[in-house]
């Protein structure tokens, strides 16, 4: 009875359905932007450098204290410097830390730009991901550190 119950099984029982070889992983950079400066807009100084053709799936951001500016914003934006064009495209557009990290030490999702014909999501090599730190005010009550965690995936195995 084994004999024939085992003949039945497909051949290919157990095998991943996509070869390793052509599966792209789902990779996660993350990057710490320091604190926001009154009245000034910061670019950080680390870049996330495209090494290879992806496309980013989610940025979040997570901040050791819960911001606070009661005469002002803390905006974080994220643009990508697409190298073939020469030109910038805005990914994360004023993602207001006040009004959406109500807790510290926890990351929450960015809301992305909508994909347009300049497939500002997908990166080639070279291209790159920077992000500013935007306060419009004289005084911060409740500075934090700002990090960003890019989750990207390769669209060539590598």
């Amino acid at each position: 009875m084994e004999l024939e119950m085992a003949s039945k099984r497909p051949k290919d029982l157990q095998r991943t359905l996509v070869s390793q070889r052509f599966a792209a992983p789902v990779l996660r950079q993350c990057l710490s932007l320091g604190q926001w400066t009154v009245n000034t807009t910061v670019t950080p100084t680390p870049v996330f450098v495209a090494d290879r053709l992806m496309v980013i799936r989610e940025i979040w951001f997570s901040l050791d204290a819960v911001p606070s500016d009661p005469d002002g914003t803390m905006l974080v934006n994220a643009l990508v410097y697409d190298e073939s064009e020469a030109a910038d495209d805005t990914i994360v557009v004023s993602h207001d830390a006040e009004a959406v990290h109500v807790e510290a030490r926890k990351a929450y999702k960015a809301a992305l730009a909508a994909e347009t014909a300049e497939n500002q999501l997908t990166l080639e090599a070279g291209d790159t991901i920077r992000f500013t730190l935007v306060n419009n005010s004289a005084a911060i009550t409740t500075n934090a550190n700002v990090n960003a965690l890019i989750i990207y995936q390769p669209l060539k195995p590598v």
